[in-house]
């Protein structure tokens, strides 16, 4: 059976699920010399896996373990000699912290121009007011006003003003 990258444990076949887990904690071991566990421990670790961290696919497991290897989480936990499943739980969960984190990133990237449109819509919206109940003098007009009030038609030469003032 082949696992997808994109599937994550929840939407797995559980005996999908397992072997993925199996081959990738096999990895994990070899990768960081540590010693094989036994069956019950492996068993154990799966059966956490699969039922804390149904979020991820398998092979996140060692993407998790990289990005540890690398600092790039945030926890100073590390293997001594054997495979440790508090251990592999902190890893996994600060793993998932900064999934989410990554994705937060992602969306915001997404989302932003959306969000200064809408913005500026709202200012635009608002704009006939804020001229209108203006309360300052003439010099404390903000010089963009003149350009946002040409935009929006509030504010309009003809012709023979833009000839008079030599703006053509």
């Amino acid at each position: 059976m082949s696992t997808e990258v994109s599937k994550d444990i929840r939407t797995m076949d559980v005996n999908e699920s397992r072997e993925g887990i199996i081959r990738s904690l096999g990895v994990l071991v070899q990768a960081y010399g540590l010693e094989v566990p036994t069956q019950t421990a492996l068993t154990f670790a799966v059966d956490t896996i699969q039922k804390l961290y149904t979020s991820i696919n398998p092979s996140e497991i060692l993407t998790a373990a990289q990005l540890a290897a690398g600092g790039k989480l945030n926890t100073d936990a590390r293997f001594f000699g054997k495979l440790n499943l508090a251990i592999l739980g902190e890893i996994l969960t600060a793993y998932l912290e900064y999934k989410r984190n990554e994705a937060a990133q992602l969306l915001k990237l997404v989302e932003e121009p959306t969000r200064n449109e809408a913005k500026q819509k709202a200012f635009e919206a608002a704009f006939p007011s804020m001229v209108a109940n203006f309360k300052g003098k003439l010099e404390d007009v903000p010089v963009e006003w003149h350009d946002i009030a040409i935009r929006l038609g509030i504010l309009e030469y003809t012709i023979e003003d833009k000839r008079y003032r030599d703006w053509e």
